[in-house]
């Protein structure tokens, strides 16, 4: 993803050490997982809306296909096609 290795996050780690010092660095780090946390619920929520707005749209779509077809005059290889020919043929 960010294609960060070791030798980068030591570098990082010495860096905020540093920075920092050694008394706020453990209040700093819990803080960003806290973070991290939240964000990583928060997108993980919108997947799921987003997945299910996809869904709700693809019923939508094949709701519309089945009506379409129930709509659609029957072919006449069909049985009930083929019933309702020799029943029209029959009557005068």
């Amino acid at each position: 993803m960010l294609d960060i290795g070791w030798s980068e996050l030591l570098l990082i780690a010495l860096v905020a050490l540093i920075v920092m010092g050694p008394e706020d660095l453990p209040k700093v780090m819990h803080t960003l997982g806290t973070w991290m946390h939240k964000i990583r619920l928060h997108l993980f929520s919108m997947k799921q809306t987003l997945q299910a707005a996809g869904y709700e749209q693809e019923i939508a779509q094949l709701k519309k296909e089945l009506l379409e077809k129930e709509r659609a005059p029957q072919h006449p290889s069909t049985p009930e096609a083929m019933e309702k020919d020799q029943e029209s043929e029959t009557k005068p």
